[in-house]
């Protein structure tokens, strides 16, 4: 009897050693399987996001043209439209020309929601779209600021910049896109965040910086005026 005992002990045990075993051996293999997912996913998540961003300055481009060619904006009165803001394009702050709203909208009102220093956040990117003074320098979408926005140019310019919130994590390329419609992107910029924002130019040639009131995009690896490299969007 005792003989069994001691069997049935030693068999626990062998049994408590190999449970022991097994788990460990499933905790490696969670380990290995998270260094290899989780990269893979925060990869798939960059791209994602990043195709989003795209999408949503082809919206931007459209809704511009929309908004100036239905001249909702006419502040010299001289019957020609000019482009808007994201928070007028998308109905959510007055038009600077009368104070009314714009209904029906010609921008989702989620592209609206800009905060005091014209920043906005969609997909894991920072977007502010600029309009010019009489100067042709880029003014952002900030209460300060607004009114100085110079009719005759912003009849003919405006640019729209996205970047990673935080680099890395959610995006790599900075894009840009003004009044000619195409999309360009950084190759090897690492803008991130509102303290490191580009400026309203970044991605123009042959303009002084912040005038936006140009039409030369770098593309091709040309330096753009933040004297980093740009690249169209395919």
């Amino acid at each position: 009897m005792a003989k069994e005992h001691t069997n049935d002990r030693n068999v626990r045990a062998r049994q408590r050693g190999f449970t022991m075993i097994e788990m460990l051996i499933v905790v490696s293999v969670i380990v290995i399987i998270a260094t290899i997912a989780v990269p893979n996913y925060l990869s798939s998540k960059v791209v994602a996001n990043e195709a989003a961003v795209v999408a949503t300055l082809r919206k931007v481009s459209t809704a511009e043209e929309l908004f100036r060619n239905g001249r909702y904006v006419d502040q010299d009165g001289n019957s020609w439209g000019e482009f808007g803001y994201l928070g007028e394009l998308s109905g959510i702050t007055a038009l600077r020309s009368n104070g009314n709203y714009l209904k029906p909208a010609v921008l989702s009102p989620s592209f609206g929601f800009i905060d005091a220093e014209g920043f906005g956040m969609r997909h894991g990117y920072t977007f502010r779209l600029y309009l010019p003074n009489a100067a042709g320098l880029g003014v952002p979408e900030k209460p300060s600021t607004i009114g100085t926005v110079d009719p005759a140019n912003a009849a003919q310019y405006f640019s729209c910049i996205a970047w990673p919130r935080v680099y890395g994590k959610s995006g790599y390329h900075t894009y840009f896109i003004n009044q000619q419609g195409e999309i360009v992107k950084t190759i090897d910029t690492h803008y991130s965040g509102t303290t490191g924002a580009p400026i309203a130019n970044c991605a123009l040639i042959g303009v002084p910086v912040g005038v936006i009131a140009g039409n030369s995009l770098a593309t091709g690896g040309t330096i753009g005026v933040d004297g980093n490299r740009w690249i169209s969007v395919q």
